[in-house]
């Protein structure tokens, strides 16, 4: 998998997100790295569950401003956050499972869920979030 190069097509123009969406990149490419490296399958593991935990932390604050702000199109945009969570969440559960029941870890399926999360994460960053950020720049937040 390709790394995510970080570049202005990905922005929102609010500070506090486009910091969150580029540590999001960051991990993704840090367990990337890990993967292709072959690395020890806890460190694997450990990278995956720092990415999915900064991510449900990053929706958080995405949802408290939606709330706070009144924002129109919230219902549909938490939508898109829980398919996902619950996606990692189940496609980790079985990771974790395949990988006990084989007594080895699985690279393949690795790169796959790590794949599934950067290919979401990069559509919904260029649609669902440019249009939240747009939205709120224009209650003044940058």
């Amino acid at each position: 998998m390709p790394k995510i190069v970080w570049s202005k097509r990905y922005r929102v123009n609010v500070k506090k997100l486009d910091k969150q969406h580029l540590h999001i990149a960051e991990l993704v490419n840090a367990v990337n790295d890990k993967i292709k490296a072959r690395a020890d399958s806890k460190e694997i593991v450990k990278g995956f569950t720092e990415l999915i935990d900064f991510t449900k932390s990053h929706f958080e604050t995405e949802e408290a401003l939606m709330k706070k702000l009144d924002y129109p199109d919230r219902k549909r945009h938490r939508k898109e956050h829980k398919e996902l969570v619950n996606l990692l969440s189940d496609v980790r559960k079985q990771f974790k499972r395949e990988a006990k029941a084989l007594g080895d870890f699985d690279y393949d399926v690795a790169k796959d869920w790590l794949a599934i999360h950067s290919d979401w994460f990069s559509v919904h960053l260029v649609h669902s979030d440019k249009d939240f950020g747009a939205f709120l720049n224009t209650k003044g937040i940058d």
